[in-house]
Order: C-alpha cells, then structure tokens, then sequence
C-alpha cells in the first residue's frame, strides 16, 4: 500500500466525518453544524447547514444516516437536504457495544447497518435489531494497546491486595464498506493503521498508514480510495492510496462490469457528438454550393458528395445503435454481485 498523493485542505476548522456523494466530496464540521462541499479537485464549492448537531453522517441512496453525541441508541435517517425524516432505534445491542456511535457504513448486499463506536464494531438490520460482533477477539487484540490496570480486592482474611489486570486500550477511528469488503481505521500509540475485515471476522492486509495522525473517513469514488486526515489535531489533509488493489477481483465484479458499461456509453456519446460535427460541415457545404455553383453539374456531383456522407454517417449510427442496446441488456449491478 502507497501513499500516492497528499492534497491539504485549506479551512479552518477540523473535518470529523466525510464522505463521497454525486461526484462530490463532503466533509462535516461537527463542532459548527456545517458541511462543506468540494469538487474532484479539492476546491471548496458550497457550504450547508445542519438543523441538528451529528457525530457522524453517512449517505446511501437519496438518504443519509446519521447518529448524535450521546444518543447510544439511535441512528437517524435525513433526506438529501439533511433534514431529518426519521428514526431507527438500536433493539437488543448488548450494553457494552453501547457509545457513541463514531462512524456509519452501509452493507446494501446483505442489508445491513455497520456501526462502529472508539472500542466496538457491529452490524444491525435495516430495522436496528443487532446482528453480530464483525471483529473475533484477537482481531480487537490486533487493533488494541493492552494496559494494565490495578483494584484494591479484600481477601477472606480481611487484609487487603492490588490486584493487576489486562485493558484493551482500543481506538477505532472510521469504517466504510467498499467494494465488498469492511475497511477499518484505527490507531496504536499514535500510529494510524488501515486493514479489511474478512468474512471471518479476522483483520486482513493491515497497513501502517503514518505516525501522528488520526484517519476521520475513509472514502471511495469506486476508483480510488482516500482518507480524511487530521494532523496536529487542526490540520486537514486528504491521502489518495491505492488500497484499492489489494480488494479480491472476484468480489468486485459488479464494480467492474458497471464502469465498463459506462465507459461504452461514454465512447457512444463521444462518437455521436461528432457525428453532429460531420452533419453540420456537409449542411455548410451544400449551401454555399447553392450560392457559388457555376453549373448543374457541379451542384450535382457536390449533392452525391454529401449523399454518400450521410449513407456513411447512417451505417455508423446503426452500429453505435446496436452497441448501445448491448450496453443496456447486461445485468444490474445487484443481480452481477448475487451471481458472483
């Protein structure tokens, strides 16, 4: 795994979430209720204002979902202009999964809700009923700083002892779902880690990311993966990495199969715009044959010119029509992911 860009963000303030929407990047301001908006180049275009303060909003869809400091026990559901629409309360989630609930991703394949606080991450249904713990024990082992700590204990003789036990000091900082896989970010004494979470529930591909920094979000465009960085505890920065590649081919499938689909549209689009070019050029040119031709024979042979162009041109749309309908015919993304 590399590092291969580093873009700084120019504000003031400290981004605490972001997330990737319409061909646009957006990175909340926790602390002010505002959002930023910003292009594919990084350059702040608009700003929104939140009606409520949230800890952290992830988009799917036309909706966002979002949680609120302090509030353990429910993720709110915002429409595309985040105002909020409605409520889904967490149901049987054991107490120790319990607290602020730091980053959001949704599993759309399974229908599923990934939630992660600073020492847990679970997965509920659509409908808030928990599901399941999406780390083993060793997994948070791995991810975890072991402390110590000490209890004052009284024996049955009535003396008193301190007593010397494990704490895991865990420090989950984000989590999204891309293609197909939990990617989790996380930090060790100040060290900033990245790694995927297999089926197993087992750390998979962990990479150390950079000492002093903490990992806001972790972010894709079905390209390229970037990470919202803090440094210094006041400075944004966005990591383009190529993480991307380590995903398993066969699980992206349906991410592949969909870009290939729209490059074909693309190209046939490119295509037809200059066709439009040729048609425009061969009306020019009949006209000014009209005003300047010397004769009926030259008039002619200038009106078999552009017949024959536009024969042409005719042959080529039936092409580009015949390439457009088997673009059209392959498989939803959902259906190539459930076959795969």
């Amino acid at each position: 795994m590399k590092i291969l860009k580093t873009i700084p963000l120019k504000n003031l303030t400290v981004y605490t979430n972001g997330f990737y929407k319409n061909n646009h990047f957006l990175f909340q301001q926790t602390c002010n209720k505002l959002i930023d908006q910003y292009d594919c180049k990084f350059d702040k275009i608009n700003q929104f204002v939140l009606s409520n303060l949230y800890l952290t909003i992830s988009p799917i869809k036309n909706k966002f979902y979002a949680s609120k400091k302090n509030d353990f026990c429910n993720i709110y559901i915002l429409d595309c202009n985040y105002n909020e629409i409605d409520v889904i309360s967490l149901k049987k989630v054991p107490t120790c999964y319990l607290g602020d609930i730091i980053s959001i991703a949704i599993n759309q394949k399974d229908n599923k809700i990934l939630l992660a606080t600073k020492t847990k991450v679970y997965s509920i249904t659509l409908n808030g009923y928990f599901i399941r713990d999406e780390l083993t024990q060793s997994a948070y082992q791995t991810i975890s700083k072991t402390d110590y700590d000490t209890i004052l204990t009284k024996k049955l003789d009535g003396s008193c002892c301190l007593q010397k036990f494990h704490v895991l000091d865990t420090n989950i900082t984000a989590i999204a779902y891309i293609h197909c896989k939990i990617i989790i970010a996380y930090s060790i004494d100040n060290q900033a880690f990245i790694a995927t979470i297999s089926k197993s529930r087992n750390l998979c591909n962990p990479c150390f990311i950079e000492n002093n920094i903490t990992i806001n979000a972790i972010m894709s465009n079905c390209i390229k993966t970037y990470l919202l960085v803090t440094k210094c505890k006041c400075y944004n920065y966005i990591y383009m990495i190529d993480y991307n590649k380590k995903y398993n081919q066969r699980d992206c499938y349906c991410y592949r199969k969909h870009n290939s689909k729209n490059d074909i549209i693309e190209s046939i689009a490119l295509i037809e715009a200059s066709l439009a070019h040729i048609l425009n050029a061969e009306g020019e040119k009949i006209q000014k044959a009209v005003k300047k031709h010397k004769n009926l024979c030259e008039l002619l042979s200038i009106n078999n010119s552009v017949t024959d162009t536009i024969n042409k041109v005719t042959l080529l749309e039936q092409v580009l029509l015949n390439k457009l309908e088997i673009a059209s015919s392959q498989c939803d993304e959902k259906k190539e992911c459930n076959e795969k």
